[in-house]
């Protein structure tokens, strides 16, 4: 019996030896918990963070891509119609100096067919 008493009070001993043991590793664990919850939050925020921005970033290009986009189609809406005038303008051109250059060869084969019955009569 008082070898059941020894190993009993060895028990309660060594029991009330880790009872502070087990308090300083609960207290530590809560420690590490502590840290990894605040850095999971401060992650979480940074990537959420960093996805709003990104968002942002993605929107903001969109509407630069669109009002680029625009430009370049109301430019070469405008540069098509000033290339349409200048063609007609071009054709009306030729068309005036052609006018002017049948009426002066016209006037030239006028004036040669003259030139030839003077000379051809005899005076």
């Amino acid at each position: 019996m008082d070898d059941l008493d020894n190993r009993a009070r060895q028990s309660v001993e060594r029991l009330e030896q880790l009872t502070p043991q087990i308090g300083r590793l609960s207290e530590g664990l809560a420690r590490v918990e502590r840290y990894l919850s605040q850095d999971m939050d401060r992650a979480l925020k940074k990537t959420s963070a960093s996805y709003r921005d990104g968002l942002q970033h993605a929107e903001n290009l969109q509407q630069l891509l669109s009002v680029l986009l625009s430009n370049v189609l109301e430019s070469n809406s405008q540069l098509a119609f000033a290339h349409e005038k200048s063609v007609q303008q071009v054709s009306r051109r030729v068309n005036e100096d052609m006018d002017a250059l049948v009426a002066v060869v016209s006037s030239a084969i006028a004036s040669s067919g003259s030139l030839q019955q003077q000379i051809a009569s005899p005076p």
